[in-house]
């Protein structure tokens, strides 16, 4: 049977370390005369990663290795997420509602949601993560901003990378073990030791 990409990981509970790198293409110059900069921030913001599993032997490193071969480099792909920060810091841990895109048409840094519970306090806070779209359509954004709902449980959230596209009016908005769409960005390769243990390593790049 072909695969039907994006691939799951193999298991959520294996990663030992995990870097995200916020990229940013932003143009900067600086007078010869002055020393004045002048910024110009541009359209491209993306994740990168960088993500080492936990010593494995090999009845459970190959389930691993045959998973990385599988994607044949960076042409196959799979959906990943901070798996050391699954829930949100906020009270959405615990009283999430049902988080919903409240307007069609969005577009930029922020982010209308309605559905959520009313008057919550640091519903989400700033660093976490929320999630729109599912599989191949999967986008990872973190919020920059804590952000605290109305009295009709709506909340407008400061995020960071700008919407990839504009949601649609109550497209479901994902606050637990958020994932985004990812692709390697280097070869695949592995380690074993004299003892048979496997050491595993991955760099992904986030598909835009």
């Amino acid at each position: 049977m072909a695969l039907t990409f994006p691939l799951p990981l193999p298991d959520t509970t294996s990663m030992q370390e995990i870097e995200f790198t916020q990229n940013t293409i932003v143009g900067a110059t600086r007078s010869i005369f002055t020393g004045e900069q002048q910024v110009q921030e541009r359209q491209g913001k993306w994740w990168t990663v960088r993500c080492a599993i936990i010593p494995k032997t090999r009845d459970d490193a190959e389930d691993w290795v045959g998973f990385f071969t599988s994607l044949n480099g960076p042409d196959g792909s799979f959906v990943l997420g901070d798996q050391h920060n699954a829930q949100p810091r906020g009270s959405a841990a615990t009283a999430p509602g049902t988080p919903l895109v409240f307007g069609a048409s969005q577009v930029g840094d922020q982010l209308a949601i309605d559905g959520c519970p009313n008057d919550a306090t640091n519903y989400l806070k700033r660093g976490d993560w929320i999630q729109l779209g599912l599989n191949a359509t999967a986008r990872l954004y973190r919020v920059t901003e804590d952000a605290d709902t109305n009295g009709s449980g709506e909340v407008t959230l400061e995020i960071w990378p700008d919407l990839r596209s504009s949601p649609g009016n109550n497209d479901p908005v994902t606050l637990t073990n958020t994932a985004g769409h990812f692709r390697l960005s280097d070869t695949f390769k592995y380690r074993i030791d004299r003892e048979h243990i496997y050491a595993i390593e991955f760099s992904a790049t986030e598909i835009i």
